[in-house]
């Protein structure tokens, strides 16, 4: 069985070179080999074929009948995620269990440890008051493609029953007939959904993620809202400043410019407020230069590993000679006007207009001058 394909055999009673089939509602139609090979069919779709073997002059054996599903196909499109907000387990899912135990899905985990699913109305979960059973919950299969670096988030709820804890392990492997391999165990208990994110590895066109549950007494073992996702290559600076500059940094691929106020103290004022991309980490600065200009060097590595270098260049602003008042307002001006301030043949001048009725012995000025 493949996603669009099917091989059905039968083995006879009696010596036979002629048959009939029917699948589903269809035509019935004669069969002139052993085994049939149907084609065309639908992907995760069930099908039922009813098969009998032609006696000769019209006569015809009773029918056998069998019911298949066909394989899901791989998912290709990213993100992927899985909420499970049915009550049955989620198309192209399957289980592996030792035991008698099987995964639930509804609205709880146990009734006197938690009812409420990470997101939505539902979740899946794995509960029963033993020890040792242990079950996989088996992904539908993912085709990555080219991609190289994906990212696994779920969010797991599995509180203590005392010192008893349910245990969750994550597999991965690269093909239905390869060994599963431990990516991720969780022995501590979360009475709360907690969110765990987990690099996949070896990707392939036939990958599959495991969720291994094991009994040991506890809570039980809740699960929810899985996202499959190509891991971010961004490794950039988004935006970056100092306590002392006088105007915004400017940020051109690679290369911060950021002048600060010429009092700044080097040794004091170079710790920066920045935002960088999305689960990338930036490195320790390595700070270099002399006089009024330093350079601090920064590597930046992406979630999906690559990294890129940065460099900002920190210059002092040139010492102001200015000495001039900018703006100049009082308690009492008249409302609607502005100060006005000029100056001729070197003499300054600030004319302002008070209310009819202000106080002008008592006028305490808000003054702003040069830098």
């Amino acid at each position: 069985i493949t996603t669009n394909a099917a091989s059905v055999s039968w083995t006879d009673v009696l010596p036979a070179t002629a048959w009939q089939y029917q699948l589903n509602d269809s035509e019935i139609a004669d069969a002139e080999s052993n085994p049939i090979n149907l084609t065309g069919l639908t992907a995760n779709t069930e099908y039922t074929i009813k098969v009998r073997t032609a006696c000769g002059e019209g006569e015809y054996s009773d029918w056998a009948t069998i019911t298949f599903t066909t394989l899901c196909d791989a998912i290709a499109e990213f993100p992927f995620t899985e909420g499970f907000e049915l009550t049955t387990r989620p198309g192209c899912w399957t289980e592996e269990t030792t035991g008698t135990h099987y995964w639930t899905f509804g609205q709880s985990g146990s009734s006197s440890s938690y009812t409420d699913a990470h997101s939505g109305s539902y979740n899946a979960s794995y509960r029963h008051s033993s020890s040792g059973d242990k079950n996989k919950l088996v992904s539908p299969v993912f085709d990555f493609g080219e991609m190289t670096v994906a990212v696994l988030e779920f969010w797991r709820r599995n509180p203590s029953w005392g010192d008893d804890i349910d245990y969750l392990k994550v597999y991965y492997r690269t093909a239905g007939d390869a060994e599963w391999t431990l990516l991720e165990s969780y022995t501590d208990a979360s009475s709360s959904w907690k969110k765990e994110s987990i690099t996949l590895v070896n990707l392939s066109s036939t990958y599959q993620i495991a969720f291994e549950a094991t009994d040991n007494y506890g809570y039980g073992m809740g699960l929810d809202d899985v996202l499959v996702r190509e891991a971010s290559h961004a490794a950039e600076i988004l935006t970056y400043s100092l306590p002392t500059q006088v105007s915004e940094a400017t940020i051109v691929d690679g290369t911060i410019e950021v002048t600060v106020a010429n009092s700044t103290d080097f040794d004091v004022d170079l710790t920066p407020t920045y935002t960088i991309s999305e689960n990338a980490e930036i490195s320790d600065p390595v700070v270099t230069g002399e006089g009024d200009v330093r350079t601090i060097a920064y590597t930046v590595t992406a979630e999906a590993g690559n990294t890129k270098d940065w460099r900002v260049n920190v210059t002092k602003a040139p010492i102001s000679h200015d000495a001039f008042i900018t703006a100049f307002t009082f308690a009492g001006q008249k409302e609607g006007t502005t100060a006005e301030i000029g100056s001729e043949n070197d003499t300054y001048t600030v004319d302002a207009v008070a209310e009819w009725n202000a106080d002008l012995t008592a006028i305490a000025p808000v003054v702003t001058i040069s830098n």
